[in-house]
């Protein structure tokens, strides 16, 4: 991707790069009412007008100056990788880091008279020969996510920093390199302004929540005025065969109005941005802001789940059939896995929370999402049910962790099998199917033997006792069926899962495994890489599960059924 590091950005002290400042509109910056989007807008613009006026594009706003460095700063390619921008060549031995994550975002189209009469080329270019791009864009990024670690609240309508970061970027607007910055903006968290240029709404509203209400969005360029519509040149093959675009989510965050409700909705920018190329964890396909009455709104482009709830359909059409939902349960335990394996607690699962595709499981609402070593956090909205793992409501059960979401994942895999709720005010030490001894047996009728084994284990009333996502979806996948197995939604399940194992095999194991069985699980995963396929290579290619059907057999029980209740 043809983007650099704006020359104005001169190396301070040989150590770092100096930021740029936002233009304000008044001496005093309490007195400037304009949106943080409207204020980077200007920033760009005030570079343009420089340069136009006929000072260096290398000097606008910067304190060094000179031929030299502007070719060295001109020589600052960037990179987008895993949500940060990062210098991915810098001939002055710097290098610069900057997280995507709330970070507000703004561009400007560059006419490239303004920035190709100035001199930027030396004797220091790589080649004399070569033809440097001509700068097309200029791209703000003011960062805020430091301030919002710090006071998330007050740093949710406007972070009192002025920082500004400027790219140039040499693509053309509607070319595959636009798309592809536009796609790693949005995948990244960072906040863009231009909602109504992108998106127009629905006055339907398909969803609402305690700091959210949901309506149906479509983008813009999905509609065409009349007279491009009767041109007989807009009808070419081309038109005809394209992708039509897909409706959005649109979530509209409601203004926070303490530090934990934006602190939430924080964690659901945060969380769906690291997590969401799993295809059962909804998809983040854009982060907007926009002013409204002097505050800040933040909303959320998410993936369109025509289904609905899963809490919905079952009341409504009852249980999955068997295959389709021992598919929906193989998926669901894959993306719990996934976020375990970046060290993410979900601490919200239950069909509310679930939605649906065409019987494909999507996990939604991840606002009480957070890391392993906050999982003592306060939950916002906390609930004590059937879907809440025991340790939540009795810390002397054991600690809340990766265990907490097995149980609310279990729990929910009931439902959708049975269609039978687990009973939340159960008294008894040992847990059964649906807390309930009354409706175990007609829950156990419903569900084959193994299935039945493995949900009693990962309902277990101790944490300790419950196996891992990851161990949990190996063992139901072993032991479904192969219409169950061949099911585009658990080939395609199964191969993140295989994907997210060969990830973690880089790092830390932990989440995927209990504390007992982290060197099980080591071995598992050095087993599974022969057969790891990534995710975007499709799901056509054969996975290698012969290492996953050794170790699951391993937590198997006897008669190749799993451990009893009794046993636990």
């Amino acid at each position: 991707m043809p983007v650099w590091l704006h020359p104005l950005h001169s190396v301070i002290d040989v150590s770092r790069f100096q930021p740029h400042k936002l233009v304000a509109s008044s001496k005093d910056p309490k007195e400037d009412q304009r949106s943080r989007g409207e204020k980077l807008q200007s920033c760009l613009k005030s570079l343009l007008d420089s340069v136009g006026a006929g000072v260096g594009a290398g000097v606008v706003g910067s304190r060094g100056s000179g031929p030299k460095s502007h070719d060295i700063s001109r020589s600052n390619v960037v990179d987008f990788v895993d949500g940060e921008v990062v210098t991915k060549f810098s001939p002055t031995g710097v290098d610069f880091t900057l997280p995507l994550l709330c970070t507000d975002v703004m561009w400007t189209r560059a006419a490239s008279s303004e920035l190709q009469d100035t001199e930027l080329h030396t004797h220091f270019d790589r080649a004399e020969t070569e033809e440097m791009p001509d700068a097309k864009f200029l791209i703000g990024l003011a960062p805020r996510w430091k301030w919002m670690q710090m006071a998330a609240l007050e740093s949710f309508d406007d972070p009192q920093t002025d920082e500004v970061w400027v790219l140039c970027a040499s693509f053309q607007s509607g070319t595959p390199e636009m798309d592809s910055f536009l796609q790693a903006m949005e995948r990244s968290g960072a906040l863009r302004w231009d909602i109504d240029e992108q998106y127009v709404f629905h006055r339907q509203v398909i969803g609402r929540g305690s700091l959210s209400l949901t309506r149906r969005g479509l983008l813009r360029r999905s509609f065409r005025g009349l007279a491009s519509l009767v041109d007989e040149q807009s009808h070419s093959e081309e038109e005809l065969d394209s992708v039509p675009c897909e409706p959005a989510a649109m979530k509209i965050m409601k203004h926070p109005d303490a530090d934990e409700e934006a602190q939430s909705i924080v964690n659901e920018v945060r969380f769906l941005a690291e997590s969401a190329t799993h295809p059962n964890i909804v998809k983040l396909n854009g982060t907007f802001c926009v002013k409204w009455r002097s505050k800040s709104l933040w909303l959320l482009a998410l993936e369109l789940c025509s289904g609905g709830r899963l809490q919905d359909h079952v009341r409504v059409y009852g249980q999955l059939e068997r295959a389709s939902g021992e598919c929906a349960s193989i998926a669901l335990l894959s993306a719990v896995a996934h976020l375990h394996a970046r060290r993410v607690l979900h601490r919200d699962i239950r069909p509310q929370n679930i939605l649906l595709e065409k019987l494909r499981p999507v996990l939604v609402n991840f606002g009480n999402a957070c890391r392993f070593e906050d999982a003592s956090a306060t939950l916002l909205r906390s609930r004590v049910d059937g879907y809440t793992a025991p340790e939540i409501a009795d810390a002397r059960l054991g600690a809340q962790g990766p265990a907490s979401d097995v149980f609310s994942v279990a729990a929910s895999i009931l439902f959708l099998l049975t269609g039978i709720e687990p009973f939340g005010e159960v008294k008894c030490t040992q847990q059964t199917l649906t807390g309930n001894p009354r409706l175990d047996e007609l829950a156990a009728n419903r569900l084959c033997e193994s299935t039945a084994s493995l949900l009693r284990r990962l309902l277990a009333w101790h944490a300790r006792k419950r196996p891992t996502a990851c161990q949990a979806c190996m063992m139901l996948h072993e032991e479904a069926s192969e219409e169950v197995t061949e099911l585009p939604i658990c080939e395609q399940a199964m191969a993140a899962l295989s994907s997210t194992l060969a990830h973690a095999a880089g790092g830390s194991q932990s989440g995927l495994a209990s504390i007992d069985e982290i060197d099980d699980l080591e071995e598992l995963v050095g087993d599974s890489l022969s057969g790891a396929v990534c995710q975007t290579q499709g799901v056509g290619h054969a996975l290698d599960f012969e290492a996953f059907r050794q170790r699951a057999q391993g937590f198997a029980g006897p008669a190749g059924g799993y451990a009893e209740p009794g046993h636990m």
